[in-house]
Parts: C-alpha cells; structure tokens; sequence
C-alpha cells in the first residue's frame, strides 16, 4: 500500500511504497493534492497488477521510475547530472532517504547551504566550482558577523564539510561526476576554547576587567557547576518551573549528562526502573546507526520520573512531552529554558550543555577514568577532552611524582595519564 505525504520543507508531495521487500520514498515533485492522490492511485494499481502478473518488469528498469510511470517504461531511465550549487542541494533535500538523519541536522545542512549559495552562487556550475572558488568562500564567510560576533573557523569548516557530504552522496547517486574540491583549503588560525570552569573562578575572571563582550561570553559557555549549585538550580526550576515536564528534564540532563536531542528522543520505556538505569538512545557514536548506552538511575532520577510518569505525565512513548504522543520540540525546549532563567541570576546559562559540562567536569575532578566519563556521557571530541583534563590534579601530581617524587602516594588506577599493567608495553629480550 503507498501514502504520500507532505514536505514541509519543498512544499512538495512525497510517495512510500514497497516493491519487491524494498522500500521507496521519493519526491513526486508536485505541489498540488490532488494530482498528488492521483499518482498514488496509479502507484497502488501498477504494484497490483506486477503482483497478479499482468505486466511485467524489465530487469534493468528502475523499480521506483517504473511503478511512476504506470508500467509503461521498458528501459531503464537514465539519470540527468545535476549541473548547479542550487540544483544540488535541491535535489537532496528531495531524494534523500527521510529519517537517515535528525531533523536537526538537516536544518543545519539547510542553513549551510543558503550561506553557500549566497556567496557562491545558485546559478554556479559545479564543474567550475575549484579549490580556489571555495577558498574564496572561507576568506569571506570569516569575515562576517552574527550577532556582532565573527564566524568562527569551526563554523565555516562545517559548512564545508556540509558541501563535501551533499556532494558524496550526488556522486554515489550518480548524479554528479567527481568529488568536492576540499583539499588543501586553508582556514584562519582558531583560538582554543577555554578550559571548563566554575562560576567563582569565572566571575573573579570577568570582575579583573580587560575582556570583551566576546570573551565573557566565551567564558560562561564554558561554566560548569558544583553539586550544590545543581542542586540548587534544580530546586529552582521545581518551585518555579510551572511545568513538570521542566523539572523532569533538567534533572534526567542534570543526572545522566545526555544531550539535548537524546532526551527528546527517549522514550518511556527506556527507563528501567527494576534494574536501575535508564537507556540512552545515541546518534552520533556510530554514523547512520541509532547506539544506546545503559546509565544507573540516580534516586532522585528514579524518584522524579516515575512521578513525573504516574501523575503528570500525558501519554504516549515519549519521555519528555506537552501533549500525547508528541515529543518535545528542540525550538520548544530551547524557548522554555531562555523564559526559565531570564531574569534570574541563572541567565547566564547558555543551555541545556551546561548541565552535561558540570557532569563531565564533576567526574573528572575526582579522578574518575576518561573510558568511564565516556561510558556515562557518550562520545567526546579531542577539543572537548582538552578543557577537562586540567581537573585531574591529582592524576597529574602523581604522574610527576613518578619522576621527580620521593614515596607519592599510589596512583589512581585507571586514571588516563597512567598505563595499567596490563596496558603497559611488553619488554623483549635484548631490548
């Protein structure tokens, strides 16, 4: 049985079917209902009639072309190149298989590829797109401002990278012949993000004097809280939150460290309340593949959401939601946290990361192992792993202690400067 929907993004019509244990789900490139439930009709007609084996297809013929022409293509349809920066995008937007990636990520690749046809070009012929044309772009995108603020080099890098995707998978597809001219691009030089730190040293920062508005903000970005101060925020929210949804948010991010789009992802039934965890449903561990991670409830955890899920909660399998069998919006999520704290001493919170930072930070500061923090919080680049490791004083102090100390105390096994023994290499004979 087909269906079409609705993309809100094209404004054009898109058909599902199966066919032989395969599915298709492709733009029909058409605004108009009707002539849209048209073609379904036909669709469901011709798979009925391969069925009953009243016509037949072509061993080359292409499923999808085939069943949209009514059965009446016997050869197989030849794929036009995409010749255009606007006619690529465009294209994926419409063919690429939905749900491959987050909604978020898509919006992102949207944004990317406006600012890449703004100062490109719509009308730029691929074939004429060199190192040099997208060289070009990064010395002017980095020049620009958002929000009085200039772009940074991480951000123009993604944009980039965006590109050098889209353009893959046009080439996998067929439709464009050749890779993305990347190579060799040269970025401006970044400057390092600051260490995570704690509001005291952060404030005592700021009140010194000599930093720009820029600088400040860099330093909240990278706040993190101490236990009595995510104790206290928690408390906050729940006198003040108005909303259980709120409270039973902040404390799954404040208690587990997950993200964002994986709290909005969770369902019900991830967590276990028998065994003591709840299941982290993961997207970026393993490109293309939905991972999960098992992390123990807290009491307060525990305690908060099976209230929130007895008494407050409006049905459905989602975790977090307003109305039954909806999940939370990331615009929504986004919004109730700016209203939550905006005159409180609070706003200086940059999102729902800070509770994330405060665990990370909080574990390595009692010397808990990096493989144990990321078993807890998931995957962690290299430039975040950076401004954590400073919160292991004492693993550096017995890591120099082995050099320079006399009698130091052990040090902590497990610890990332420190080699167990059975990690540690192997001596041979002669060597």
């Amino acid at each position: 049985m087909a269906a079409i929907a609705l993309d809100p993004a094209s404004g054009r019509y898109r058909i599902r079917f199966y066919y032989g244990g395969v599915q298709y789900h492709r733009s029909i490139k058409t605004k108009d209902e009707n002539k849209a439930q048209s073609i379904l009709r036909r669709v469901d007609d011709t798979i009925q009639f391969l069925e009953q084996g009243r016509i037949v297809m072509p061993p080359d013929a292409d499923p999808f072309t085939f069943i949209l022409s009514d059965g009446k293509l016997t050869e197989k349809a030849s794929v036009k190149l995409v010749r255009t920066l606007a006619d690529l995008f465009a294209t994926y937007q419409e063919q690429f298989t939905e749900g491959a990636k987050e909604a978020n990520t898509r919006r992102t690749e949207r944004i990317h590829a406006a600012h890449l046809q703004r100062l490109i070009g719509k009308t730029t012929a691929l074939g004429t797109i060199k190192t040099g044309t997208l060289q070009e772009y990064v010395n002017a995108r980095s020049k620009e401002t958002w929000q009085k603020r200039p772009i940074r080099p991480q951000t123009v890098k993604k944009e980039l990278d965006t590109l050098r995707t889209i353009w893959g998978w046009a080439r996998r597809m067929g439709y464009v012949v050749g890779g993305a001219p990347i190579e060799g691009i040269a970025y401006p030089r970044q400057k390092e993000k600051p260490p995570f730190q704690t509001w005291a040293e952060i404030e005592a920062a700021v009140s010194r004097g000599g930093l720009s508005k820029r600088e400040k903000r860099e330093l909240w970005d990278a706040l993190y809280l101490k236990k009595d101060e995510i104790d206290e925020l928690l408390e906050y929210i729940r006198i003040n939150g108005k909303r259980h949804w709120l409270y039973a948010l902040f404390v799954f991010a404040a208690h587990t460290g997950a993200r964002k789009s994986e709290m909005l992802r969770s369902h019900v039934s991830d967590f276990k309340f028998e065994q003591g965890i709840v299941i982290i449903r993961e997207k970026k561990k393993k490109k293309g593949t939905e991972t999960t991670r098992h992390i123990p409830l807290t009491p307060l955890l525990a305690e908060v959401m099976k209230d929130f899920f007895d008494n407050h909660h409006p049905g459905g399998p989602f975790t977090i939601c307003r109305e039954k069998d909806e999940s939370l919006g990331e615009t929504t999520a986004h919004e109730a946290f700016k209203w939550l704290f905006r005159k409180t001493k609070w706003k200086m919170l940059r999102g729902y990361h800070v509770l994330r930072h405060s665990l990370i930070s909080l574990l390595a500061s009692r010397g808990v192992a990096d493989r144990v923090i990321m078993a807890i919080v998931g995957h962690l680049n290299a430039e975040t792993t950076k401004r954590y490791t400073h919160l292991y004083p004492r693993t550096i102090q017995a890591a120099m202690a082995l050099v320079f100390g006399e009698e130091e105390g052990p040090v902590l096994m497990g610890d990332p400067l420190v080699k167990s023994p059975e990690e540690s290499p192997k001596t041979t004979q002669g060597q």
